[in-house]
């Protein structure tokens, strides 16, 4: 009777794993992998970022609205009255507001609630009242106030 003896070696790994050089290469290209695929969202989110259906009110009609819009994307709401229109952004319904008026027009921005919002808000609608040869004010509701510079000041000039 003979006996097969099997040489499997119990202890010695099936597959061969990845050392040195090769496992160097393999790393540095998940790394490069996964940078590149943070490059292409930032690009695809941050290139030309631009606010899209801003909560706008308007008072009465005036042609500075549709110039506007085609540069900015906003969510017009008509209001009865300025008044109207100064509640609904005191109640963060709306961000700024257009009243037209005979003499020309009044932008209402609201700095408080967006500073950049408010400035891109202004300048959107003060090239299109300049296109238009049309006057145009620009009103803060609630501007931003200064604030001290540091706590530390505080309590450095109140001892």
């Amino acid at each position: 009777m003979s006996e097969t003896v099997s040489h499997d070696s119990v202890g010695e790994p099936q597959g061969r794993k990845l050392s040195g050089v090769p496992l160097l290469i393999a790393a540095i290209g998940v790394v490069l992998f996964v940078q590149a695929l943070f490059v292409f969202s930032y690009i695809g989110a941050l290139h030309h970022p631009k606010p899209h259906k801003v909560a706008f009110g308007v008072v009465g009609a005036s042609p500075l609205l549709s110039a506007a819009g085609k540069q900015f994307s906003l969510k017009a709401t008509q209001y009865a009255s300025e008044a109207d229109a100064l509640t609904a952004i005191d109640r963060r319904k709306i961000d700024g507001a257009l009243v037209a008026e005979p003499a020309g027009a009044k932008l209402i921005v609201v700095p408080a609630a967006s500073n950049a919002g408010a400035a891109a808000l202004g300048a959107v609608f003060t090239a299109a009242a300049a296109a238009q040869n049309q006057k145009i004010a620009i009103v803060r509701a609630h501007p931003l106030r200064w604030r001290r510079p540091m706590a530390a000041e505080r309590c450095r000039s109140s001892s």
